[in-house]
């Protein structure tokens, strides 16, 4: 998901999933950072029960602050405890690339690289 604002486009650093009242169900809420103003935009997406409809509603400034306060304790899970970081390193289990190097003024083949790769896209040569 992507927020526009200050004629950029920013994507959330946090996903906080929360609660469902009696009225409302799927209630999340999405944190971005601007860049450009410093400022804190929440995205607060949520349905309705009663007729099944989407809500977004947006905040900014001292107003999204005051909004995280007020979620923080309906809070379900937040993704940024389940996303893994990317390391340069190979993290587990791990299998072969070989690839073959050109010559680029022959076009022959002059050897082969080696890779160890893991299943998280991290890639080392050996």
């Amino acid at each position: 998901m992507l927020v526009a604002h200050c004629n950029t486009k920013h994507k959330p650093y946090d996903c906080w999933h929360l609660f469902c009242t009696k009225d409302l169900y799927n209630r999340k809420l999405f944190l971005f950072d601007c860049s450009i103003c410093n400022k804190k935009i929440v995205l607060l997406e949520q349905f309705s029960k009663k007729n099944n409809k989407c809500y977004h509603t947006f905040y900014f400034g001292e107003d999204a602050n005051k909004l995280i306060e007020k979620y923080s304790d309906d809070i379900l899970f937040k993704e940024s405890n389940f996303k893994m970081p990317k390391q340069k390193n190979t993290y587990k289990w791990v299998y072969g690339i070989n690839t073959e190097v050109y010559d680029k003024a022959t076009g022959k083949v002059i050897g082969t690289k080696s890779y160890a790769a893991d299943f998280y896209g991290n890639k080392i040569e050996i």
